[in-house]
């Protein structure tokens, strides 16, 4: 008798348990999106970056249980989980972060926009960092291309894109146009107010 109620006993926890694997999950809300994002921040800040990612990687579920995989709010931690992964030398956890977030970023925003064009940068710093120069370099080219569509081409913010980009050249043997890059920085900065 005894079996026959440890049996029942298991079919019943058993029967628990599948239910609740298919019974809907709870939804992550914006505010509980945005007090994990504050708390990896703060985590960067204090440059305890292996406890962010944990935080990090809680907040991008979150994100992604709240708004859906494919909203500017998980590209968001996509590009800042990607640059915590740069910073313990992830690089290639760090490209596949950016280039998740380069992919929601197109689809949500207009080409030139400059969440895509800094996500273009963030991928062009996970090529160079693991010595995969000539990607670096499409992705910078691009970049600038978008950049100097929506902004001056003297304009201070290009050098975000021209900065990375002339090291990538230069990494390459292209010191011709490695060095035009440079001087056009130097140009840049000196008609820039400090």
């Amino acid at each position: 008798m005894r079996r026959i109620a440890a049996i029942g006993l298991l079919l019943v926890v058993a029967g628990a348990s599948a239910w609740a694997q298919d019974a809907p999950r709870p939804q992550a809300s914006e505010q509980q999106v945005n007090e994990l994002i504050a708390q990896y921040t703060l985590l960067v800040q204090a440059n305890q970056v292996s406890k962010a990612i944990t935080m990090a990687e809680r907040a991008l579920a979150a994100a992604e249980a709240a708004y859906g995989l494919d909203h500017q709010q998980v590209a968001q931690v996509l590009n800042d989980l990607g640059y915590m992964r740069q910073r313990q030398s992830g690089f290639a956890q760090a490209e596949q972060l950016h280039r998740r977030a380069l992919a929601i970023r197109e689809r949500a925003f207009p080409p030139n926009d400059a969440a895509v064009v800094q996500s273009l940068n963030n991928v062009g710093k996970a090529y160079a960092a693991q010595n995969r120069f000539a990607e670096a370099a499409a992705v910078y080219q691009r970049s600038l291309a978008l950049t100097e569509r929506h902004v001056a081409p003297n304009a201070p913010h290009v050098l975000t894109v021209l900065e990375p980009y002339e090291h990538v050249l230069r990494r390459q043997g292209m010191t011709e146009a490695a060095d035009a890059m440079a001087k056009r920085i130097k140009e840049i900065r000196a008609a820039t107010p400090p």
